[in-house]
């Protein structure tokens, strides 16, 4: 009895760890457990059980991938200098970006969500915004959160141009960002 009793709660103890709290909100602040200015070493408690391995973008940026039972949650941004070096997890989080559709802003806006059914909960587009690094494109609406981002790819953009209110029918939201 004392076994079965010993495994139940080893059990649930390693599936509750695996991802973290078990928390898929996204605030201002930070998605999950993870939240702006807390360290690398504290995001890595927070999800016990999930990989924190570095990674790096187009650009060379040093980054943090976190994986939990090989899914991709998010990428990290800790302010370190060299995406060769390993990861510092003294260094604190400045950037959070989600690429996992189970994490929700209070409005219930996800990764994968369509961009037309976001602007029934935010209201219209004030401005999808091309970078030039990577070609990305952020989207911006009239009631947009604070310190949230929304990126996406589908904006129909003008010869020249950096800038539009136009997407192609179908575009989906392709990660979310969180920082200041």
């Amino acid at each position: 009895m004392k076994l079965i009793i010993l495994t139940i709660s080893i059990t649930l103890l390693a599936s509750v760890n695996l991802m973290g709290q078990q928390n898929f909100n996204i605030t201002s602040q930070g998605a999950g457990g993870i939240k702006l200015g807390m360290t690398v070493d504290q995001a890595r408690k927070a999800l016990r059980g999930c990989q924190f391995k570095r990674d790096s973008d187009g650009e060379g940026v040093a980054l943090i991938s976190v994986t939990c039972r090989k899914k991709r949650l998010m990428t990290l941004y800790a302010d370190e200098a060299n995406s060769d070096d390993p990861i510092n997890y003294r260094s604190r989080i400045e950037f959070i970006e989600v690429w996992d559709r189970r994490f929700k802003t209070a409005d219930g806006i996800h990764v994968g969500m369509l961009v037309s059914d976001i602007e029934k909960k935010l209201g219209k587009i004030k401005e999808i915004a091309l970078a030039e690094i990577e070609s990305r494109e952020f989207v911006t609406f009239t009631k947009r959160p604070s310190n949230i981002h929304f990126r996406i790819y589908g904006g129909i953009f003008p010869p020249r141009k950096g800038s539009t209110t136009k997407y192609e029918k179908g575009t989906k939201l392709f990660s979310i960002q969180i920082h200041k």
